[in-house]
């Protein structure tokens, strides 16, 4: 793989990164909100949003499993990621009608969706688009700029949200979402690889889908952390997306760290920090809140979902061969959709009949135990 491009990237890594950013911007308008629309405008139950969030992130799971299969088959790459990333940038802002839990749960479902189908080509791509060694750095730098997306859409919001009410905010998510489309005309694709492979070249991966499940058991929605907060900063929209700005500008800052500890000490060290950032959250949120406690704990939240998202991608491609890429990837998200939507439908069920301090401390147990499968990845010889 050529290393050409910007600090050894190609140009692909960094054009699908803005792609991101714009698609997160519109994205993380839409989600600095939506507990508001959720828990104050409709009124729904944070069982029902655990429901709906479980939903949303399982239907994503079954369309990264059914891409990822794909990815290894068609020919051009670039179309599928393409389809994946229009779905969801046509489906957000008609968020802005929404007057019932039905109607959130159908747009919610339509943008993970399209994420999922987005999410294994675009990402073998990422690959095959810069050399081994590298990847860390690609996935560092991608996660980099799309969730800067994710810090810049809440940004908006907040400017926003004083000269325009909470639908018409939802509707201007139209404007990054098909930016973001335009730019993916200029992805230039990468040779498609069609290699055979052998069960003996798959080392490490069952245990690190065991890993996965454990992990997107315990790392809950961010709805759930950011109600937390709300209980100390408040109830209103305003509280709501600068507790979601905290989340995403920890994420940013972890993204380029993640990527250069997977490649200078080791895949296995970089998603070690992920997970035990992520016990040390969700511990902390599971104490009385009060802001010396519940503003860190957020943040850290953060900070585990950037090591945690460039790890895990890093680490996949070093596991299987080039042929089976796209089916890795589809595996792996569809592992961690489906955990995601039991984790966050037991976490709405104890945050709605037990309280929070319930749900978080689930979530505490299970992702001390999501770093067992590490220890079992790493006696095995893999770094």
């Amino acid at each position: 793989m050529s290393s050409r491009g910007v600090k050894g990237y190609e140009s692909n890594v960094v054009k699908f990164g803005l792609v991101s950013m714009l698609t997160d911007a519109s994205t993380e308008m839409m989600s600095s909100v939506l507990p508001v629309l959720m828990f104050t405008l409709i009124k729904m139950s944070y069982w029902l949003a655990g429901i709906i969030e479980g939903l949303a992130e399982a239907s994503s799971a079954l369309f990264k499993y059914v891409s990822g299969a794909l990815t290894d088959r068609v020919k051009s790459r670039k179309r599928l990621t393409m389809l994946g990333y229009t779905i969801s940038n046509l489906s957000k802002p008609l968020m802005s009608l929404a007057t019932s839990p039905s109607w959130v749960a159908s747009i919610r479902i339509a943008d993970r969706s399209g994420k999922g189908v987005r999410e294994p080509p675009r990402d073998v791509i990422i690959v095959e688009s810069v050399r081994k060694g590298l990847w860390g750095r690609a996935f560092g730098l991608h996660k980099m700029l799309d969730q800067s997306g994710a810090v810049l859409g809440p940004i908006i919001a907040l400017a926003l949200l004083s000269v325009v009410d909470l639908r018409l905010l939802l509707a201007l998510t139209v404007v990054p979402g098909v930016a973001a489309i335009m730019l993916l005309f200029t992805i230039k694709e990468p040779p498609t690889a069609q290699a055979s492979f052998g069960r003996s070249e798959v080392k490490g991966f069952k245990p690190f889908l065991a890993s996965v499940g454990l992990l997107s058991l315990s790392s809950l929605s961010f709805v759930f952390v950011v109600a937390r907060g709300m209980e100390v900063a408040g109830q209103a929209a305003y509280s709501s997306a600068v507790l979601y700005v905290l989340i995403q500008v920890l994420h940013v800052a972890a993204t380029i760290p993640a990527g250069e500890i997977a490649d200078r000490v080791g895949r296995v060290a970089s998603l070690a920090v992920a997970h035990g950032s992520l016990v040390a959250s969700m511990v902390m949120l599971a104490l009385p809140t009060s802001p010396l406690v519940t503003y860190p704990a957020i943040a850290l939240y953060g900070f585990h979902r950037g090591f945690m998202l460039v790890s895990e991608r890093t680490i996949i491609p070093y596991m299987v061969p080039e042929g089976f890429r796209g089916r890795a990837f589809g595996l792996y998200n569809a592992v961690m959709g489906l955990s995601s939507l039991a984790g966050n439908t037991v976490a709405g069920f104890l945050y709605s009949s037990l309280g929070a301090q319930a749900a978080f401390a689930y979530a505490s147990i299970t992702a001390f135990i999501s770093m067992i499968p590490l220890a079992i990845i790493k006696r095995s010889g893999f770094k």
